[in-house]
């Protein structure tokens, strides 16, 4: 009895360890240039008001990610791809940051993990792409 007990113990140990997102980032304010740290400070305070809230967390990515902090996104971008998994534009945006930290191969990685959602969304953008080139009689664009 005792060690089916405490195999179960283990089990619910197990899955609540693994569904568990990766945290937020811990953002030095002091590296963020000046006129962006109340945004960023504020965007952390939301995110971590509500750290289960995709929509919090991936304005908080966005938002380290134009303010230049690749590295901070990309980690910010690994917990909304937890949060959502079925959303292509998080996975995107994290290979968008980890390229821009020279990590390339991470990126590939996260692209390829994405690959079903991107290929749809690809031809979701080329549909419209051809719509609208051919609206205005230009040549319309061809997938790759």
């Amino acid at each position: 009895m005792r060690i089916r007990a405490a195999a179960m113990v283990m089990v619910v140990c197990l899955r609540l360890t693994a569904a568990e997102p990766p945290a937020l980032p811990e953002v030095d304010l002091g590296s963020v240039q000046a006129p962006y740290r109340t945004l960023v400070e504020q965007a952390l305070v939301q995110a971590n008001a509500q750290a289960n809230d995709v929509a919090a967390v991936g304005e908080l990515c966005g938002i380290l990610l134009s303010v230049n902090q690749p590295e901070h996104a990309a980690a910010c971008y690994r917990r909304a791809r937890a949060l959502e998994p079925s959303e292509f534009r998080w996975g995107y945006y994290q290979a968008v940051a980890l390229e821009g930290l020279g990590r390339r191969a991470e990126a590939v990685e996260v692209l390829l993990e994405i690959k079903p959602a991107a290929g749809a969304t690809h031809r979701t953008m080329c549909d419209s792409a051809t719509c609208c080139a051919s609206r205005a009689g230009q040549r319309s664009p061809r997938p790759s």
